[in-house]
């Protein structure tokens, strides 16, 4: 199940509120593992009575407030991210076994999307921001959405700009509105760093 579809499932069980199937726990510092034990227990055997195949215990809502809390899951290490792009941690991925979600959610670090375009401007000796989203936009983060996704482009390239690793030229919009910039390798600062390297 990938992240969007962990996020619909949430959402239709918040709106349905508690059912003989479904318990909503904050479940803070002070919960016991013994609670937990008694509630997976008494909803897998009223999933089993009602002929149910899943039973649900979601430990990150208030019961009064039906909102989602979490403070505490990342410091137990149950999620990772930045609000309001949470996922789940890379050891409950492991325990759920949803280890390929978990990358796609997660991403890459941001070497290697840099390295992408490294390769993409070294092999053709330059490409439009579009060549360069065309390239990217499938390979970054499932938890972004497209808007965001371009903006981690647009950072991604003033990053490798600023470090002197690629260079722009032409303005950001022509009059006709299409985007006119293209973005070369460095070549002196490839250079430098192969002889630094060697």
């Amino acid at each position: 199940m990938d992240a969007q579809a962990l996020r619909a499932l949430l959402g239709n069980l918040i709106a349905g509120w508690e059912n003989e199937v479904a318990e909503f726990k904050r479940a803070g510092n002070d919960y016991s593992t013994d609670n937990i034990g008694k509630y997976f227990s008494a909803l897998a055997k009223e999933a089993n009575l009602r002929n149910q195949e899943s039973a649900w215990l979601v430990v990150v809502v208030d019961n009064n407030t039906r909102k989602a809390v979490g403070k505490h899951l990342r410091t137990a290490g149950l999620i990772e991210g930045r609000k309001p792009n949470l996922y789940v941690s890379a050891s409950v991925a492991k325990a759920t076994a949803s280890e390929a979600e978990y990358i796609r959610t997660r991403g890459l670090d941001d070497g290697h999307y840099k390295q992408l375009i490294i390769y993409l401007l070294t092999q053709f000796g330059s490409a439009s921001r579009q060549d360069i989203d065309r390239l990217l936009l499938s390979k970054l983060s499932d938890a972004l959405d497209e808007q965001q996704k371009l903006n981690k482009d647009g950072n991604l390239l003033t990053s490798l700009r600023r470090a002197g690793r690629i260079t722009n030229s032409g303005p950001r919009k022509a009059r006709s509105g299409c985007l006119q910039n293209k973005f070369r390798i460095n070549r002196a600062a490839l250079q430098d760093k192969c002889r630094i390297n060697l």
